[in-house]
């Protein structure tokens, strides 16, 4: 099975400065670390400024060292008024680390030009507790997984309050969970610099599936003042994960956590596909 233990992270503005390091411990169980999930916004936008993320991962442990990876979300610079925001979408960074459990991982990120306000970042780190998990695990990045059915539920969601969805049914046939989609969308009104940032935690009837804390598979950036353009079109993608069925009926309820409220209209969706 895989798991997934989230943390906040706030980047720093210096070009290539970090920001503030964040660790995860693995529980006890952990045999193999599979990606890092990484989902980053802009909360205050400023004009003529765009810039990348470096992702920076430390495990002294199992002899890894100031790994950096790029990720977004990854920008231009905007004209002085009525900005648009920008759509982010996850990246997952694939790894494969060989654990014995107990692990410390540790994360930290920074601009790589400088900035005026540190980016928010949701970061996950997928696990595994099993050392092979399924032998097609690994192939399914980065497109969509073939999977045989799938259910999904969204509402509204403005406060950060911790706030359950309908709960999603896995028939019994089902052998496994592959694969997950969860998006945070504008369908109200448009206020000035106010971005949308969140995660998901994810709870089952399945014995043993918590911690489950999975990033939204995309993000907003705050705007410059009221914008008059739109929001561009995205394609969300999903992202692999491995929940074994066990022969009967059982229930997935995710529960959305916003990272700041939203003042109109945001929605919040989550799916889940399997086979």
């Amino acid at each position: 099975m895989i798991h997934a233990q989230r943390s906040a992270i706030s980047a720093g503005t210096t070009a290539e400065a970090y920001g503030t390091v964040v660790n995860t411990d693995l529980q006890k169980n952990a045999k193999r670390v599979l990606a890092i999930l990484a989902l980053g916004v802009d909360p205050t936008y400023t004009t003529a400024e765009g810039a990348a993320g470096l992702l920076r991962v430390n495990a002294r442990s199992i002899g890894i060292s100031n790994e950096v990876f790029p990720v977004g979300p990854f920008t231009n610079s905007g004209p002085a008024t009525n900005s648009g925001s920008t759509h982010t979408i996850i990246d997952v960074v694939d790894l494969d680390w060989h654990v014995t459990g107990g692990e410390r991982i540790a994360i930290d990120i920074a601009p790589s030009v400088t900035i005026t306000t540190a980016r928010l970042y949701e970061v996950a780190v997928l696990w595994s507790d099993e050392k092979s998990p399924p032998g097609d695990w690994l192939d399914k990045f980065p497109l969509k997984v073939r999977s045989m059915g799938c259910q999904v539920d969204a509402a509204q969601q403005l406060t950060t309050t911790r706030t359950a969805l309908a709960a999603l049914t896995i028939p019994a046939w089902a052998r496994e969970i592959i694969a997950y989609k969860a998006w945070l969308l504008k369908e109200g009104a448009i206020t000035a610099a106010e971005e949308g940032l969140g995660y998901f935690e994810v709870t089952s009837s399945i014995p043993n599936v918590a911690p489950l804390e999975l990033p939204s598979c995309n993000a907003y950036g705050a705007t410059l003042g009221t914008p008059v353009d739109h929001f561009n079109p995205i394609t969300i993608p999903w992202v692999p994960i491995h929940i074994p069925g066990t022969g009967g009926e059982e229930t997935i309820t995710p529960f959305v956590i916003l990272r700041t409220a939203i003042t109109t209209g945001n929605n919040a969706g989550f799916a889940v596909a399997y086979r």
